[in-house]
């Protein structure tokens, strides 16, 4: 499944893009290539299509024949067919896990992303033979200029989503993906049919069991964390409608929307790829910097590209006029930033 990016969007993160480009590097090319990288990394492929489709520059042979690369998909959209064919997976698995569809998420996973989860015949710690050829096979990972935010230990992972399947099982009122405004969000399951059957209350149970057993192969560090959280989800089994509990908040379409990011981080970096676009990076990186100018209260050069400052600007008082250049470095502000 494919995303498309709204061109609205699109113009506005290019500008933004543009205005970010001043402070490091007026090269077009540049400003090209991360609003190419941001639309990939988020997946919004056809977008990205469109936009290398219109922004490149052509080349012509003496036949005056447009010359192709040939790593580039066949649709003649210029993007790498590995590029394209992962981002539409990763499309796929976060669609499904949107939906609550964890089973299906958990197919696509082991079949294209092997390595994000472990083995499904050994979800317990590797043998020490598993480790041994993993040491001499495996070259080291290179160091990534940023980590992802979330744990990307597969048994964390395959944790994680086994506790939103069981949420899942035990939701009583639908949860529709995309939103279905025509769907009565009130009307439960609990309300057509008042009890669960046995059928039911023997297979959550069994469910919770499962959970158990699988969160006692992690280690001793990382226990204590996950049985607080356990307790709660199994606990939801205690009540006839948990969208009303006091454990109401695990069953939130944030919630789904949270598993589904660390998913995603947990494939790139798998993969060996960035595991935030190379904008997000550099506005963190932008952000950092001139708050570390202004907490050691640096004072920019004449004339030097400053962020945009606040609303109100400082009065001079000693002048008794408004002094629009700061005297240190500004913090980067970047809701101002983006309403500049």
């Amino acid at each position: 499944m494919q995303h498309n990016a709204p061109d609205a969007l699109v113009r506005r993160f290019t500008s933004k893009c543009s205005l970010m480009i001043r402070f490091a590097d007026s090269d077009g090319p540049m400003q090209r290539a991360l609003v190419l990288d941001y639309l990939t990394h988020s997946g919004y492929i056809r977008s990205a299509q469109a936009f290398l489709r219109d922004s490149a520059v052509r080349h012509i042979d003496v036949d005056g024949d447009e010359i192709m690369d040939s790593d580039t998909d066949p649709g003649g959209s210029g993007l790498p067919e590995e590029t394209v064919r992962q981002a539409e997976l990763r499309n796929q698995i976060r669609y499904e896990l949107l939906r609550g569809r964890v089973t299906e998420a958990i197919e696509l996973l082991t079949k294209h992303f092997p390595t994000v989860l472990p083995p499904p015949e050994n979800t317990a710690a590797p043998s020490a033979d598993s480790d041994s050829d993993q040491t001499t096979e495996s070259p080291p990972r290179p160091m990534p200029a940023y980590v992802a935010p979330t744990s990307v230990d597969p048994l964390h992972l395959l944790l994680n989503l086994r506790v939103q399947a069981f949420i899942e099982s035990c939701r009583t009122v639908p949860l529709d993906y995309p939103p279905n405004p025509e769907s009565n969000s009130l009307q439960s399951r609990s309300e057509e049919d008042p009890d669960i059957s046995i059928d039911q209350q023997t297979a959550l149970l069994k469910s919770a069991q499962k959970l158990s057993a699988l969160a006692k192969t992690l280690s001793d560090k990382d226990q204590p964390r996950y049985s607080v959280e356990l307790k709660n989800v199994i606990g939801l089994i205690a009540y006839r409608k948990p969208e009303t509990s006091p454990l109401k908040n695990y069953m939130t379409q944030e919630r789904r929307e949270a598993l589904a990011d660390q998913i995603n981080s947990a494939i790139l970096f798998r993969s060996e790829l960035p595991v935030i676009s190379k904008a997000e990076l550099h506005t963190r990186t932008t952000v950092a910097t001139w708050q570390f100018l202004h907490e050691i209260k640096v004072k920019p050069k004449a004339g030097a590209a400053i962020p945009p400052l606040s609303k109100s600007p400082k009065t001079n008082a000693s002048k008794g006029t408004d002094s629009l250049e700061p005297q240190i470095c500004p913090p980067f502000d970047f809701q101002a930033f983006l309403n500049n």
